[in-house]
């Protein structure tokens, strides 16, 4: 995601229209630049397909940015997310190796939304009757999870209420989030979780194969 006024710096007139959705179902119709390429550290990069947006339509904090880099720029990509350190890290067979030895394999599902342009990673979350897909969201750094109406009795959540809750969200054996959750209503998804678990964790993940591994914060 670009602004309008980096699209005009990089001589792109923005064109066509990507159709996406937040999470709370309000649909976007943006404009989009195609094969957007930059460097970021060592690598270069090419975005195929990136949408023109005024950040500051988003919150205040936003204002200030000239654009958002997603997972889409790192398809097919093996990376780590080091969430404490604010760094992602290109990984290669040998380092990759190394996380899957020390991390802890977690189940996940690469969804493709706007068309096919955007690249997500939902986390599974256990219930009793059967696994939720939680969409990991490193922009959720507030103190709760969200979780929808349809997925909160079987996180022992009353849909009713609005305000924080306790909650327990097992995603494997060794991989427990115990903290608060908020029920947000019109969730087109099961759930959103972001920094509450990941904060002090690292997540290597497979933008191929569509696997990946939590490990400890370095």
């Amino acid at each position: 995601m670009i602004t309008p006024a980096l699209a005009r710096d990089l001589g792109c007139e923005p064109w066509g229209n990507v159709t996406a959705f937040r999470m709370t179902g309000e649909r976007l119709d943006l404009p989009r630049c195609d094969d957007v390429t930059f460097k970021m550290g060592n690598h270069a990069y090419s975005a195929p397909t990136t949408i023109v947006y005024e950040l500051g339509k988003l919150d205040a904090d936003t204002a200030r940015l000239d654009g958002s880099i997603g997972l889409d720029l790192f398809a097919g990509r093996i990376i780590t997310i080091r969430f404490a350190s604010r760094q992602i890290v290109i990984e290669t067979p040998g380092s990759l190796a190394a996380r899957m030895k020390s991390g802890l394999e977690v189940p996940v599902r690469l969804v493709r939304g706007a068309e096919g342009a955007a690249l997500d990673v939902n986390i599974g979350v256990n219930t009793p009757r059967g696994r939720a897909w939680m969409e990991l969201d490193s922009a959720n750094a507030g103190p709760t999870i969200f979780v929808s109406p349809q997925i909160a009795p079987h996180l022992g959540l009353r849909a009713d209420i609005r305000t924080a809750q306790p909650v327990s969200a097992t995603i494997t054996r060794d991989v427990v989030f115990t903290g608060q959750a908020r029920v947000f209503p019109n969730m087109i998804m099961d759930g959103n979780i972001g920094m509450q678990l990941m904060g002090r964790r690292e997540l290597t993940v497979d933008l191929g194969s569509g696997r990946a591994w939590i490990g400890k914060a370095q």
